[in-house]
């Protein structure tokens, strides 16, 4: 498994990566732009191709786990290039992003719902809004959770997980 791992987990990503640079720099993109699409068209969704492996039986198959291996090689890789891809930023759009940093840090008090209330009010709102989220999350979250769960669809569950963290975190 190591071996087919490095191996066609390291040609996949790497050839897809080059050839889709190539293709990149042969449309005028800049070396960096060029390397950053590649590099993310040589991913793919573990999830939905192991799905598709489990639903034809293809995943105890030698063709199964040579794609076993190569998805997760995939997985390993991302981390080095979440890494990697902030590195290839154009000095221009670093300067640029700077300067929408400040401009928004300037109006945030605007948008703000507690902006100008003063200190109990603030420490009450903030422990108020925790205060609803446990109680909510105990008493919601249980009943949501075990109706999709009816419907014995992992993909929806998954959804619903993901939104319910999206949703508190907004």
């Amino acid at each position: 498994m190591r071996h087919k791992l490095i191996g066609l987990g390291g040609i996949q990503v790497g050839g897809t990566a080059a050839a889709v640079m190539g293709i990149a720099l042969v449309f005028g993109q800049t070396w960096s732009i060029a390397l950053t699409i590649g590099l993310i068209f040589a991913l793919s969704s573990t999830a939905i191709v192991l799905q598709t492996f489990h639903e034809k039986g293809l995943a105890k198959t030698e063709g199964g786990q040579s794609s076993f291996s190569v998805l997760l090689f995939q997985d390993i890789a991302v981390i080095p290039m979440l890494a990697f891809i902030p590195l290839l930023a154009i000095p221009e759009l670093v300067e640029q992003a700077q300067n929408a940093v400040e401009h928004a840090a300037d109006h945030h008090e605007e948008l703000s719902l507690v902006a100008g209330l003063p200190g109990w009010a603030y420490g009450l709102v903030i422990t108020a809004s925790i205060a609803v989220v446990v109680v909510g999350g105990h008493y919601l979250s249980r009943p949501l959770f075990r109706f999709v769960a009816s419907s014995g669809l992992r993909e929806i569950f998954t959804a619903t997980a993901l939104m319910l963290v999206i949703g508190i975190a907004a």
